[in-house]
């Protein structure tokens, strides 16, 4: 038997005039200074550092910090679009993924549930880029199972004694500041989970080698070393067993601006095969006259079309204050694998120049892989939208 469901009308999403200037600005900023890597470096954290310093100088880190915290205070919407424009300039992606990172998973809790001193502390110095974050809460057994962490905390006369190791901790090898995750010895679930600010250099601390990885190269990863790490007790950021309310709180603001700039990814992405495909030549004709070719540049340009909808959707809900937890899996979902796919039609597009490390689409294909596991991977974006059906 049909029933009648009553649907709320979103109201069609769209960037105001200022917005859009504001995504121009990061855009033009993008292209020129990310994209361009000066030769000369030692190693990578050499060009990490000097990208990292310029995304300072353009206020990135600024932007969700309130003015009397010496921030810009930019809202949601203005964010996402000049999250948008850097995905759109830049050929950077593991910068800028280092960047959300320390943005949404290391500031934004500090910013939310830190005490005034944690805030007056910490801020200033990650806001300005000097000090880095890193987001640790990843084991071996508890990667997608968040709730099953295996290091623990007990409070001792000194502070809190941490006891584990963190793996896939992103910006951990030029890290000064880590929000830690850690369960009291001795419980179970979620309630026994706490947060902590851990600072290089305390005692008990270490950070491991740099990971090599398939793609985003400029966004540096290692595991930490937990063992009996004395966090004074000023270091707990907000209350004891609130640790995945805090988590949950930055995941849903990463998730939202991760999904931003890889639309604007996929809009650079579509603009530069349609150039190459105008331009290049087969059996005397253009190969966009081919239809295998054509076909593809459509299938990329609904995907983008689609994302950018989803994307517009779940800001829309973030900046009402409504509850995205569903929205924004479908739109993670949807974003990442069409990034994917995308990348894929641009190698195919390209051909053996595609395969050719030169022209940099194959490096765009790694990267976009990546986008399927970070902040929650498809399989557990499934598992959430089936749960709330």
């Amino acid at each position: 038997m049909c029933r009648t469901v009553k649907r709320q009308v979103v109201p069609m999403f769209e960037y105001s005039e200022e917005q859009l200037e504001k995504k121009r600005l990061a855009c033009s900023f993008a292209e020129s200074k990310l994209s361009s890597h000066p030769s000369g470096f030692a190693n990578k954290s050499e060009l990490f550092r000097l990208l990292w310093e310029r995304c300072s100088e353009f206020g990135l880190f600024m932007l969700p910090v309130p003015v009397g915290f010496g921030g810009l205070e930019e809202d949601i919407a203005g964010i996402a679009a000049i999250m948008e424009g850097l995905g759109e300039g830049s050929d950077s992606v593991g910068v800028l993924f280092s960047v959300n990172v320390h943005i949404w998973a290391c500031i934004l809790p500090i910013l939310h549930y830190g005490s005034e001193q944690q805030k007056g502390r910490y801020l200033g110095e990650m806001m300005e880029g000097i000090r880095i974050g890193a987001h640790a809460i990843s084991e071996d057994n508890a990667g997608s199972d968040v709730w099953n962490l295996e290091a623990t905390y007990e409070e001792t006369e000194e502070g809190y004694c941490l006891q584990g190791i963190k793996n896939y901790v992103t910006n951990a090898p030029d890290a000064d500041v880590y929000i830690v995750y850690a369960r009291q010895k001795g419980t179970k679930g979620f309630k026994g989970v706490s947060c902590f600010i851990v600072e290089k250099g305390m005692k008990g601390f270490t950070a491991g080698k740099p990971i090599e990885k398939m793609g985003m190269e400029l966004s540096s990863m290692s595991s930490i070393y937990l063992n009996g790490c004395i966090v004074p007790k000023p270091n707990l950021l907000g209350k004891p067993g609130q640790g995945m309310n805090i988590f949950n709180t930055t995941m849903e603001y990463e998730r939202t601006f991760l999904l931003t700039f890889q639309v604007g990814m996929m809009e650079r992405q579509l603009r530069r095969c349609v150039g190459f495909a105008k331009k290049r030549e087969q059996f005397k004709k253009r190969i966009i006259d081919f239809q295998s070719v054509s076909n593809r540049l459509a299938d990329m340009k609904v995907r983008l079309e689609a994302s950018r909808l989803f994307m517009y959707k779940v800001i829309h809900e973030k900046q009402q204050g409504k509850n995205i937890y569903l929205s924004s899996s479908i739109a993670k979902l949807f974003i990442s694998e069409s990034l994917v796919q995308n990348s894929m039609n641009a190698m195919e597009i390209h051909g053996a120049c595609g395969y050719i490390r030169e022209y940099g689409i194959e490096e765009a294909l790694r990267d976009s892989m990546g986008s399927i596991f970070y902040s929650g991977t498809s399989d557990i974006q499934r598992n959430i939208i089936a749960g709330m059906l």
